[in-house]
């Protein structure tokens, strides 16, 4: 995913390295920063796909209404294993912003 438009519900995939399987994953954590503010999800709050070994974070509407379009929203995804703790390298996402800030009814 390389942007985000404000006030969509859009999906940030991302795909793990066959070498480390998704279904032998201990913990997870992928970080959010936009700014100043940094929010911290773990595996209650991400969809893990066994079979395509991707994590996924759906964002809600009121989620990408409140992002900044004046500042790209970075991820960053950390895994722990019986191997040990894995990285990735930080993504960047940029945010696109939308004419209309109302939620949809």
């Amino acid at each position: 995913m390389s942007g985000i438009l404000q006030g969509t519900t859009p999906t940030l995939t991302i795909k793990i390295p066959e070498e480390i399987p998704v279904s032998g994953i201990r913990g997870i954590e992928l970080t959010l920063k936009q700014g100043d503010t940094v929010t911290l999800l773990h595996r209650s709050d991400l969809i893990v796909d066994t079979e395509a070994n991707t994590i996924s974070r759906l964002f809600s509407e009121e989620e990408t209404l409140a992002l900044n379009p004046s500042q790209p929203l970075f991820w960053q995804l950390r895994i722990e294993t019986a191997d040990g703790i894995f990285g990735t390298p930080k993504g960047r996402i940029t945010v696109f912003d939308l004419i209309s800030t109302e939620a949809l009814t």
